[in-house]
């Protein structure tokens, strides 16, 4: 978890810097779903400081939107339905679509209906990668072998 929080801090740096696409909220949307662990409402509360310093917003108000929809991310995986992993792409989109919305109402940003699905396409990569990461480079505490 350690380099995946030092890659978060990477990006979320290069996210204020450059890109207009919410990577911090792909990578914590992707990394909800494949785990569910409650370690992602200390991420995503964090990681929602941390972007909101960096770019002047008002501090508090991005944690409690990464909270909420990482708790609907959490809510949608109980459904027998979430199986699938097309299931992530609507779900991303409906996600970033409320972010924008919330945006849209409190900091008084643009809507642009263009980068929210590129944000929603580029979930899919985001979700295979995440989940390579997580089947190949993370060791399982409950995994043992047997001799």
């Amino acid at each position: 978890m350690k380099i995946f929080i030092f890659i978060l801090i990477l990006i979320s740096f290069v996210q204020t810097a450059f890109l207009p696409v919410d990577l911090i909220l792909l990578l914590l949307i992707a990394r909800s779903y494949i785990l569910g662990a409650k370690s992602d409402y200390i991420l995503g509360f964090g990681f929602g400081l941390l972007l909101a310093s960096q770019s002047g917003q008002s501090i508090g108000l991005l944690s409690l939107i990464y909270l909420i929809l990482i708790l609907l991310i959490h809510l949608m995986r109980k459904l027998p339905i979430s199986n699938n992993w097309f299931i992530l792409f609507g779900l991303a989109f409906i996600i970033i679509m409320s972010n924008e919305v919330i945006q849209l109402l409190t900091f008084k940003t643009s809507f642009n209906l263009s980068l929210i699905i590129i944000s929603s396409l580029l979930m899919v990569p985001i979700y295979f990668g995440v989940l390579f990461w997580e089947e190949r480079f993370i060791i399982r505490k409950d995994l043992k072998l047997k001799l």
